[in-house]
Order: structure tokens, then C-alpha cells, then sequence
């Protein structure tokens, strides 16, 4: 299976939402299609991964024992404290597996954060 990147250019109003809300309800937009049955035959039912807003900062919390970013479970951040309070509260059992790392903007672009001084 190969796999390329869309880019889509969107209008909207900020006084009514955000970069980060509107890739947020890109995601929900998806994954309400993607459940219609057949929709997506013609196509092989690729799968579509998240929206994310090209060049911003965000944040994420990435597994070291799977080796993936933990975005189902956690969601993205846009705020670093938020995200490393969530490591911080997460079930002691997988806690140490837990990093936090940050999302360029670009899927599958991430690298390491420093750990937060406690």
C-alpha cells in the first residue's frame, strides 16, 4: 500500500473557529464517510489518516512499546503543559512507555521533547 499526502485549502471565519478546531472537524467529517458502507469501493477504501493544520505546533503523546503516536487515544495538544499532564495521569502500568513529542504540522513529522522540568 503506498501512501501520499493532500493538501486542502480552507476559508473561514475567525471569529467563529480555528485552524486547529476546523482539522478537528476535518477528522470527524472523515470518519462520519468513511463509516457509510460502499462509499469508498472505486477507491480500494484507502485509509485516512488525521488533519492536521501545516506548520503549527502541536503535540502528541507517542508510545515507545507500540511505536506510534497514541492520537487515537489522547488526541492532539496544541498547549505542551496539557499533554504532559496527561502522560503524567496516565495508568502507572504504561507511563514510562509514554513520551511527549511535537507535530510539526506535518504528518509523520515529529521529534522528541525535551522532559518538562517538574
Amino acid at each position: 500500500m503506498a501512501k501520499t499526502t493532500l493538501i486542502c485549502e480552507i476559508e473561514y471565519d475567525p471569529g467563529v473557529t480555528d485552524p486547529e478546531g476546523l482539522a478537528s472537524a476535518m477528522d470527524r467529517l472523515m470518519e462520519t464517510v468513511l463509516s457509510t458502507p460502499g462509499i469508498m469501493d472505486e477507491y480500494a477504501n484507502p485509509r485516512v489518516g488525521d488533519f492536521y493544520v501545516m506548520g503549527s505546533r502541536q503535540y502528541a503523546i507517542y508510545c515507545l512499546a507500540t511505536n506510534e503516536l497514541m492520537t487515537e487515544t489522547y488526541g492532539r495538544f496544541t498547549r505542551r503543559d496539557v499533554a504532559q499532564q496527561c502522560i503524567d495521569e496516565a495508568d502507572s502500568r504504561i507511563a514510562d512507555d509514554l513520551v511527549l513529542v511535537s507535530i510539526l504540522g506535518i504528518p509523520n513529522a515529529s521529534e522528541p521533547c525535551e522532559p518538562s522540568a517538574s
